[in-house]
């Protein structure tokens, strides 16, 4: 997507925090731009406004999926607008990290069907040393 202000949108339940914290810190000290409602969202700003216009202008979207994550509301409002800004895409832009154990049938079957990043065993740093090289790997590409 040219003209995409940000990276990476990451949607995840506020019981996830900490790892999305870590995740994301990682991100941008690999140089991804990310955005995430913590450190983005200033008092006054016009929540629901806000995160359609992160998720209109990121260029993927990473889910970190949880128990928590499939019974939230707002989780759910963003993994809906991922999934119909990647069926207008040429390429898979989702990314689901599974930090808990979940239920695939309580899902979309697309995101469920997706090959996710498995996150027990691994560091946040670890998934997003590898997420980096995805993202910037594709930035090259469409400057080439």
């Amino acid at each position: 997507m040219s003209g995409a202000k940000y990276d990476v949108f990451v949607s995840y339940s506020k019981s996830d925090l900490p790892f999305a914290r870590r995740l994301t810190d990682a991100l941008q000290a690999r140089g991804v731009r990310v955005w995430y409602d913590e450190g983005q969202l200033r008092i006054g700003d016009a929540v629901l406004r806000s995160i359609e216009q992160a998720l209109e202008r990121s260029r993927y979207f990473v889910l970190v999926i949880s128990p928590e994550y499939v019974s939230n509301q707002w989780a759910n409002f963003e993994m809906g607008v991922a999934l119909s800004r990647d069926a207008t895409s040429d390429t898979e832009r989702i990314i689901p990290i599974y930090v808990r154990s979940v239920d695939r049938s309580a899902l979309p079957p697309r995101i469920a069907n997706i090959h996710a990043v498995d996150a027990s065993g691994q560091s946040a740093e670890q998934i997003a040393s590898d997420l980096a090289s995805i993202v910037v790997g594709d930035k090259r590409k469409q400057k080439s």
